[in-house]
């Protein structure tokens, strides 16, 4: 049933990438969550790297969120910190992946092949 969601995600498009062709910072999301399901991490990383990113930010969030408990403290410039940098890198990465293909034509989801 996962992989039938994943497969009509796939089949909708994308409306950025469609009407201005560039890819906006979720294209190949879905391509990458089902290479996660199928044990393809690598191939996850190469479609949209935030997928993975988003697991070690929870997992970071979750650490905090422990922390936090057994001291009795609040720790808002660490979670302030792993957000700005999951962001950044988030927007680095599609920004690079636009230009790569605006101008060299390096097409890495092969969408306008």
């Amino acid at each position: 049933m996962v992989f039938e969601i994943l497969e009509y995600m796939k089949n909708t498009g994308c409306f950025v990438r469609d009407q201005f062709h560039i890819y906006c910072p979720g294209c190949g999301g879905t391509r990458a969550v089902e290479a996660l399901l199928n044990f393809r991490p690598v191939q996850s990383l190469y479609y949209n790297p935030a997928v993975i990113m988003m697991i070690l930010v929870a997992a970071c969030i979750q650490s905090i969120k422990i922390i936090e408990v057994k001291r009795d403290t609040k720790i808002y410039k660490t979670r302030i910190i792993v957000y700005t940098l999951f962001l950044a890198n988030w927007f680095v990465y599609s920004i690079v992946r636009n230009i790569l293909l605006v101008r060299y034509g390096i097409d890495m989801l092969g969408d306008f092949s």
